[in-house]
């Protein structure tokens, strides 16, 4: 499982579940974008852009905030629906660094699904156990 959804009283609430840190990225940020877009619309014939985008922080909770919110900001800022991330590099020494690849759509009533205004800090919660990685999350909408 890559995510699932949890109830919340007003917003969206997902935990997103990981191997690696990688892989934790890219599963928070595709239940993101499957609440704002109805990924499965999207056809392979549909002109699409794709950005690269790099961030840094102390630890890996406020990298995958980072990078949830400014892709957020990004997209809607260029009025583009994002709706899949992939992780080129990620590097943990003294910060954690981090190059992802955005893959965007022009943004369309046919794709939209809720509006999200950010990602709550208030509710992000990262966790690590033996299995896998974790990160709970609200999507403000």
């Amino acid at each position: 499982m890559r995510y699932k959804f949890l109830p919340h009283t007003a917003d969206v609430k997902f935990i997103a579940y990981g191997k690696n840190e990688s892989e934790l990225i890219e599963n928070a940020a595709l239940a993101m974008f499957s609440t704002i877009t109805y990924i499965k619309k999207i056809k392979d014939s549909e002109k699409k852009h794709i950005v690269n985008k790099s961030f840094s922080a102390t630890s890996i909770d406020e990298l995958i905030w980072k990078i949830l919110q400014h892709t957020l900001s990004f997209a809607d800022s260029k009025n583009l629906f994002c709706y899949n991330l992939n992780v080129l590099n990620l590097s943990k020494k003294s910060n954690y660094k981090a190059t992802v690849q955005l893959f965007l759509i022009d943004k369309s009533e046919i794709y939209a699904n809720r509006d999200v205004k950010g990602i709550s800090k208030y509710s992000f919660i990262f966790k690590h156990n033996k299995k896998r990685l974790s990160i709970t999350a609200v999507l403000d909408v």
